[in-house]
Formats: structure tokens, C-alpha cells, sequence
């Protein structure tokens, strides 16, 4: 029972393995939080693009025409 207490091989894999989830885990909030918020930017950058650039007017194409 001794050897079996003081038998530490298989400490490193789980030390190991929970490493891998921590990093999995910030990575995975890091990622959801750019995403959300690139969303919320191109939602954005949608809205005033028309505002922006005015679409041309079918005016000035019959006018060039003359």
C-alpha cells in the first residue's frame, strides 16, 4: 500500500491535461469575446456605410448620356 501511495507516474499526465483545460478554457472565452465584439463593430460599420457613401443617382447617368 506504501509503494502504491508514494507511486507518483501518473501525476504529471493529470497536471498536464489540467493545463490543457485551463488554456482551453481561456482561450475559448477570449475567442466568444473578439467575436462578439467584431459583431457588434460590423454591425455598426453596416449601419453608417450608407450614410456615408450616398448611393448615385439615376440622374446623373441620364444627364452624362445628352
Amino acid at each position: 500500500m506504501r509503494a502504491f501511495l508514494k507511486n507518483e507516474s501518473g501525476s504529471a499526465a493529470v497536471e498536464y491535461g489540467l493545463i490543457i483545460a485551463l488554456v482551453a478554457a481561456v482561450s475559448i472565452a477570449t475567442i466568444k469575446s473578439i467575436g462578439t465584439d467584431l459583431a457588434t463593430h460590423w454591425t455598426r460599420i453596416d449601419a453608417n456605410v450608407p450614410t456615408a457613401v450616398p448611393a448615385p443617382t439615376s440622374a446623373g447617368a441620364s444627364s452624362s448620356a445628352q
